[in-house]
């Protein structure tokens, strides 16, 4: 990240955050060749901004303009005499500007018009506007463009300071957003937490906190709502844009809304001021403890709203590198990110100013997606990794260091790596061993102990039993140790012997997946032999015993309760379905960021320990689980430490 920001600080486009426009300084010849290329025969003004010193009377700036020669000003968007300007309220703020020449653009009044920029320019202090006078248009809605020697908005002439590599940094207060000091994340109502489900219209209810719209008055109300605010009701929540979101979530500020019934269509039966979600539910908090303690658990660290979670002010997050902010590149996966580097082809001037930089950028990235985490993003969160991610990342920051003569020790870097990216690992441990480092790792996955230069075998058992370095020399010498229980397994003489038998069968788990819930299998805990094989002879006594009989048909045609996850869409889930069949070991797997943990940790124990606990988590975005009934508790165990856990 620290190099990003200096080649974004260095290479960047400014961006006005409120206009989305690009930014610049312009020299005198750049504004004059900008007017002349206006039709020939266009009048414009030229006006140069006008400050009041603290305590100043603005009588006195009229007086001082007059001296200098000026005849016309204008305030507020109208143009004035200086011998009879207009009254002016102290109280109010007001737009003044000096008009220093009009003028009809045309070849021959080349050299008046660039003597008369450079004089505007000077009044301004490097800041003019060119108004562009309409017949047909109100004054004050003539068409207005700023011209500027600083970093000035055309659109709406908002100034901006240049900016350093530390108005990129979220850990200095020259960079941080003032909203959030830097976390990107502020107390909040979850927009998660307020809606039943995206997939619904707000006429279906998708707003779980509205009353219901059943009743007449919340109708109409709705309908005032989106007649009045262009905010469809037909359309799903999921489907309506940021500025309708906007608005359920923030109101329409000071606007009455009238409503009207279907008999009173010419009077409104009353008005109403719509404030919003959060703002409503910020003030219900404020003013009762006990709604406080019953909107406990739609509170949560949400999104900052003033910088969207880029922990930046918002200049510096408008600026842009090839078309990208900063955000944006944090935000891509890494994988992602190491193509979006190799495709920026730099120029002479760019290369000789942030050469260097796109090199160090480029390596780290590589670096990171070596040892597997082209899944990560910059902008995810230290706290939210998992031991192993983290080790990962450490050992890629090692390779980016170049550093030799070092020895590292690595505890099971393997941990949560699929063993499709396992090679990749081992390539980026070799390459930090080639640098000239000794690296001693504490491992049990077979691959690894494989390519490892040498290894040391403890045993030969557990506890008081164990101690001993029962083998050690390469990984084929250690396979031949008889007294060794790592060997055989290296050798290949033994292996994990998988079971025939099943909870579920395979025709059962097919019958599972082509229907919703509650599909036919055989019960919970009894073990099934694959089909069309002959039971094997028992000594047991048969039994004649009706209860018993009649128990031994119930399990041919008994069900298997399944929970069902239906249209989950957190992270980068999309719209997956799952069923899980209860009473069974199921195994959820897949490459390092597919989506397992989101949907195991995020969605399902969230859900389940929100519904049966009244736990305050907040479950990733899915439209619903089935299945809940036939469970009374759930419990999660993770590698945090026991007390924890």
């Amino acid at each position: 990240y620290d190099y990003l920001r200096i080649l974004i600080a260095r290479l960047g486009t400014p961006h006005c955050p409120d206009c989305d426009l690009p930014i610049g300084t312009q020299t005198a010849d750049q504004i004059v060749d900008k007017i002349m290329s206006e039709p020939e025969g266009t009048k414009l003004y030229l006006t140069a901004p006008a400050s009041i010193e603290v305590g100043q009377a603005y009588e006195m700036l009229w007086d001082e303009l007059r001296t200098q020669g000026y005849v016309r000003i204008r305030v507020d968007g109208f143009t004035h005499e200086l011998d009879r300007p207009p009254q002016i309220d102290r109280r109010r703020k007001h737009d003044v500007s000096v008009v220093v020449d009009r003028i009809v653009v045309k070849e021959s009044s080349r050299s008046r018009i660039a003597e008369s920029v450079e004089g505007t320019l000077a009044l301004g202090k490097g800041v003019m506007q060119v108004i562009y006078p309409q017949d047909d248009t109100p004054e004050p809605r003539w068409p207005t463009r700023t011209h500027s020697q600083h970093l000035v908005c055309e659109k709406c002439s908002r100034s901006f300071e240049p900016l350093t590599p530390h108005n990129f940094s979220f850990n200095s207060h020259l960079g941080w957003c003032e909203s959030c000091e830097g976390l990107g994340t502020q107390t909040g109502a979850n927009p998660a937490a307020l809606l039943r489900s995206g997939k619904f219209t707000l006429e279906q209810g998708a707003i779980a906190l509205w009353p219901d719209l059943n009743r007449d008055v919340a109708k109409w109300m709705l309908a005032a709502l989106s007649q009045q605010t262009g905010i469809p009701l037909d359309v799903p929540f999921d489907e309506l844009d940021g500025r309708q979101r906007r608005l359920l979530y923030y109101g329409t500020g000071d606007t009455w809304l009238d409503v009207f019934s279907p008999k009173s269509k010419q009077e409104p039966l009353f008005r109403y001021q719509f404030k919003g979600l959060y703002p409503a539910l910020e003030e219900a908090a404020r003013l009762s403890p006990g709604l406080r303690s019953r909107l406990e658990h739609l509170v949560d660290e949400v999104e900052c709203a003033h910088c969207g979670g880029s922990r930046l002010r918002d200049d510096a997050a408008a600026v842009r590198f090839r078309d990208m902010t900063i955000d944006q590149l944090c935000r891509q996966p890494l994988g992602q990110l190491q193509e979006t580097v190799k495709q920026w082809k730099m120029s002479a001037r760019e290369r000789k100013i942030a050469g260097e930089l796109v090199r160090e950028v480029q390596n780290r990235v590589d670096f990171l997606n070596d040892v597997g985490l082209e899944y990560l993003t910059l902008a995810r969160q230290a706290a939210t990794l998992s031991g192993g991610e983290a080790q990962r990342i450490r050992l890629a920051s090692q390779l980016g260091s170049g550093l030799c003569g070092v020895l590292y020790v690595l505890d099971e870097p393997t941990i949560g790596l699929h063993p499709r990216d396992n090679i990749r690992l081992i390539r980026a441990l070799h390459k930090l061993r080639d640098l000239g480092n000794t690296l001693v790792l504490v491992e049990h996955d077979k691959e690894v102990i494989e390519h490892s230069d040498y290894v040391v075998d403890f045993g030969p058992a557990a506890g008081k039993n164990g101690g001993q370095v029962v083998a050690e020399g390469s990984a084929d010498v250690v396979g031949k140790k008889r007294n060794s229980v790592t060997g055989p397994y290296l050798s290949g003489k033994k292996a994990i012997a998988i079971p025939s038998n099943r909870r579920i069968s395979e025709d059962a788990a097919n019958a599972i997946l082509s229907k919703d819930v509650r599909q036919a299998a055989p019960p919970h805990a009894a073990a099934i032999a694959p089909p069309n094989k002959k039971k094997k002879k028992t000594t047991k006594k048969k039994t004649t015993d009706a209860a018993e009989k009649k128990a031994t048909e119930d399990k041919t045609t008994n069900t298997v309760d399944v929970l069902t996850l239906v249209g989950v869409t957190h992270n980068n889930l999309k719209n997956a379905n799952v069923k899980i069949p209860l009473g069974t070991l199921t195994a959820i797997t897949g490459v390092s960021g597919s989506g397992k943990s989101s949907i195991v940790n995020d969605v399902l124990h969230a859900s389940l320990a929100k519904t049966l606990h009244r736990a305050s988590a907040i479950p990733g975005a899915h439209e619903r689980i089935d299945g809940i009934e036939y469970i009374n508790k759930v419990v999660r165990v993770d590698q945090h430490p026991l007390g924890n856990s």
